[in-house]
């Protein structure tokens, strides 16, 4: 079977789902900018030679993952397989990983990009918001430690997702009472407010945590947005869940930001 080589952009942090649905995401770009994810990954029963970090370049055999309808969801034949190959720095401003991400599409209309969702099925997108209202915090769980019944749903959602391997035991990772969101107008005016999935953000909180208190941690992330807000020039990566896809007005989170600096322009490769 043929080896592709994906940019990853995308990590997502796990999260408890009730009805076993989406958990764990890994989303990249091919050589021709085009999407994919790459899902399930077992990504820390990997050996550490294979532990991508976001922006690796890994050479990876997949195939269609049949249990996934949407069009951009694959499997890894076998995780034993990973070759990272490469790793895209930010000089230059972010160039190199411009040269990939600018090959596709980039949606300034959150209809334009439903509209195809409906068509098309697309379920991985960029877009580039016009205007960031407000990024906040909501507080969701006043305990930090799993229960008894989360532990339970992580054990059948292994099973349903994992081929009952009950090695990989989700309820190892921190467990963060708040969803983290931005508010954003995209080119049109129209207002959206979606949900922060991105790994990055939440080891930050949990680096924070371990000397701070939970509102502390939170503001330190919320800094952090704001900080992107101000200075950098931001796109999300958009995606949707496998439950909500096709049910939701708008099934679109974002799993991940691309937070170039302001200053510059970006400059398309020559050849």
């Amino acid at each position: 079977m043929a080896k592709e080589d994906i940019l990853i952009t995308v990590k997502t942090y796990p999260v408890i789902s009730k009805t076993y649905t989406e958990l764990v995401c890994t989303a990249g770009l091919r050589k021709d900018g085009s999407w994919i994810r790459l899902y399930p990954v077992q990504f820390r029963k990997l050996s550490e030679d294979k532990q991508y970090k976001k922006y690796d370049i890994i050479r990876v055999p997949v195939i269609k993952n049949t249990k996934d309808h949407r069009p951009e969801s694959h499997r890894l034949e076998s995780s034993e397989d990973i070759e990272i190959v490469g790793h895209l720095d930010t000089i230059n401003n972010w160039q190199k990983r411009k040269d990939y991400l600018f090959k596709n599409k980039i949606y300034r209309s959150i209809k334009e990009l439903i509209s195809e969702h409906k068509k098309s099925g697309i379920s991985l997108a960029t877009f580039k918001p016009a205007k960031i209202i407000r990024n906040y915090a909501e507080y969701k769980d006043d305990d930090e430690t799993w229960t008894q019944a989360e532990k339970n749903q992580f054990k059948d959602a292994n099973a349903s997702l994992f081929d009952n391997d009950d090695s990989v035991n989700l309820t190892n990772m921190p467990k963060i009472p708040y969803s983290f969101k931005i508010e954003f107008q995209d080119i049109d005016g129209y207002e959206s407010d979606m949900t922060i999935l991105d790994w990055e953000f939440f080891q930050l909180y949990n680096n924070l945590r371990k000397q701070q208190t939970r509102d502390e941690a939170k503001m330190g992330v919320l800094k952090q947005l704001d900080n992107f807000t101000d200075a950098k020039d931001l796109y999300f990566f958009l995606g949707t869940t496998h439950l909500y896809d096709k049910f939701a007005p708008n099934p679109f989170t974002i799993i991940g930001i691309f937070y170039p600096d302001k200053k510059g322009t970006y400059s398309p490769p020559l050849f």
